[in-house]
């Protein structure tokens, strides 16, 4: 039996939803093999953020290593590691130490003297943007997830009749934009709502001085089954992220979920890898140019899903099916089971 281990760490990332997922569904689908998932302190997320720990203990029985040494002693024949970015801290005397089996890196946009024997990029623009040639390479897209639930929470939040703009974001003040609230801005009315989940600091201050009335903030969570529910909630999908993304999980989880969703350019020198996903829709997607001028077609697009219901379903049509043929999880597990039994 082939005994395949998963380095993981327990955040909200779309490197630590990505492992979830993956894990999850190897374990369910693919059998004459040994998955274990090992984690260390450094997989925990910090600052009072909600952890995934529990989530992984519906399916396995995590092992928590103290050394990188420790590895030896289960007689792997594969090591994934899901790195997020220069995060070799993570894992300390990992380049140093020497290992029994082979080391396939996921989700990798980190510092290049590790050692893979494989690395598993989500997207083209973060090949182009590492530009690596010496470690082989394949990509892969990050596995998503149908929803698992209709539930939606319009009766709870009172949203029955009301057009719901919604954002799912990371609250890390680094990778925040305005262009979505503003855009918001110029269309609200009283039978529009923003519902805003895990939101920064800078967006809820900023939420005050555009002075939007109908907005609703939504704790982060970890529980798919509840933010499964805040999809479902959603008419429209709102993007904005100041650098870019690796791949761009909640883009693509909203996608999936038939939710039309906006998106532009970032503004720093990173990977623009969610703009891959709008080649069936180009017209949701915003290229980089002052910033004014990005707000103001984020908002003719906005407003036009609002008031075109037609062409909203149209375009939720082309972006769900996009997403059913590229990255659904279905899809992207057997690519990895294949890979596996290639290694």
């Amino acid at each position: 039996m082939k005994k395949v281990g998963f380095f993981t760490s327990f955040g909200l990332g779309g490197a630590d939803n990505t492992s979830y997922t993956l894990t999850k569904n190897l374990m369910k689908h693919y059998g004459n093999t040994n998955f274990i998932i090992f984690y260390n302190d450094y997989s925990l997320p910090k600052q009072n953020k909600p952890s995934r720990y529990n989530n992984y203990l519906d399916y396995s029985n995590p092992i928590k290593i103290q050394s990188v040494n420790e590895f030896n002693n289960y007689n792997l024949d594969i090591l994934f590691v899901h790195r997020g970015g220069d995060e070799l801290w993570l894992l300390p005397n990992f380049e140093i130490t020497s290992f029994k089996f082979k080391i396939i890196e996921i989700n990798f946009h980190g510092a290049l003297k590790t050692k893979a024997d494989l690395r598993i990029f989500p997207s083209i623009s973060l090949v182009n943007y590492r530009c690596i040639n010496h470690v082989p390479r394949v990509i892969i897209p990050n596995p998503i997830s149908y929803s698992s639930t209709n539930d939606n929470l319009r009766i709870e939040l009172n949203l029955n009749n009301k057009f719901v703009v919604g954002r799912v974001a990371r609250g890390d003040c680094d990778i925040y934009c305005d262009i979505n609230l503003k855009a918001y801005k110029n269309i609200e009315d009283e039978n529009t709502v923003f519902l805003y989940l895990n939101p920064s600091q800078e967006a809820i201050t900023d939420s005050k001085k555009l002075n939007i009335k109908n907005i609703i903030f939504l704790n982060p969570t970890i529980d798919t089954k509840h933010l499964d529910t805040i999809y479902n909630t959603f008419d429209i999908h709102v993007h904005s992220n100041s650098i870019g993304e690796t791949f761009g999980n909640s883009i693509a989880e909203s996608f999936i979920r038939g939710i039309p969703t906006i998106s532009h350019d970032g503004f720093h020198n990173w990977p623009q890898a969610h703009k891959e996903f709008y080649i069936t829709t180009p017209d949701m997607y915003i290229n980089k140019e002052e910033k004014d001028i990005m707000i103001s077609k984020y908002t003719i697009i906005l407003n036009k899903l609002k008031t075109d219901l037609k062409y909203r379903i149209s375009i939720a049509k082309q972006q769900q099916d996009y997403a059913k043929s590229n990255f659904s999880d279905n899809i992207v597990i057997n690519k990895y089971i294949q890979l596996i039994e290639s290694i």
